[in-house]
């Protein structure tokens, strides 16, 4: 008999279900074309639309992951909801924000870090998959 899916065992675990990027419609493209999302911190320094708050990036910018020790920034943020605090604040937005869906499959890939709600409090940061 087969093991079932990852993404599979985490929804049967956790009720989670695909985690989402979000992003501006005027970003799809130059996503596309990279063929990847990419981090704050590989961003920096091109033209794209931004969606973020600048303080609460600030605030995040010192952070870092204990358990890979990398900054919080290296990484893309994921969201296994669709009604996030992000989607609030840019709800003036709401007719061109896109979400981009992933399976939970993705865990299998490493390097990947999963925080139990805001990953800003880095002591929230449940375990690297």
């Amino acid at each position: 008999m087969h093991a079932q899916p990852l993404y599979k065992q985490i929804h049967a675990k956790y009720q989670l279900g695909p985690a989402n990027h979000m992003t501006h419609i005027d970003n799809v493209a130059a996503i596309v074309q990279a063929g990847e999302l990419r981090a704050y911190n590989l961003m920096r320094g091109t033209s794209y639309r931004n969606l973020a708050n600048d303080d609460v990036q600030a605030g995040r910018a010192a952070k870092s992951i204990s358990v890979t020790g990398r900054p919080l920034h290296d990484y893309v943020p994921l969201y296994f909801g669709s009604r996030t605090p992000m989607v609030a604040v840019n709800q003036r937005e709401n007719e061109s924000l896109v979400f981009i869906r992933f399976s939970l499959d993705m865990l299998a890939m490493g390097d990947v870090v999963i925080s139990d709600g805001k990953a800003a409090p880095i002591g929230h940061i449940r375990s690297v998959w």
